[in-house]
């Protein structure tokens, strides 16, 4: 749905809305490719996470992508 809205916008020359994103510069954060589907989450931060299809890229906070990469759900990309 939301890549469809964007190419969509993209193709009628407007600007697609911004992705709703958690700001916390304090917070740890890996850069995750997931390897499976996962439908929506609650982190134990209270900060809904997803859904997101196989092959998403997702910057998420440490814990929850190392709890998802145990899982073998997501890998890490190193940068």
């Amino acid at each position: 749905e939301n890549k469809e809205n964007t190419l969509s916008k993209i193709l009628n020359n407007t600007q697609p809305k911004p992705l709703k994103t958690k700001n916390n510069p304090s917070e740890p954060t890996k850069l995750i490719r997931f390897l499976h589907g996962m439908p929506k989450f609650v982190g134990a931060d209270n900060f809904i996470y997803g859904p997101h299809e196989a092959e998403d890229i997702a910057l998420l906070p440490e814990k929850i992508a190392d709890i998802l990469i145990q899982k073998k759900r997501a890998q890490e990309i190193k940068t």
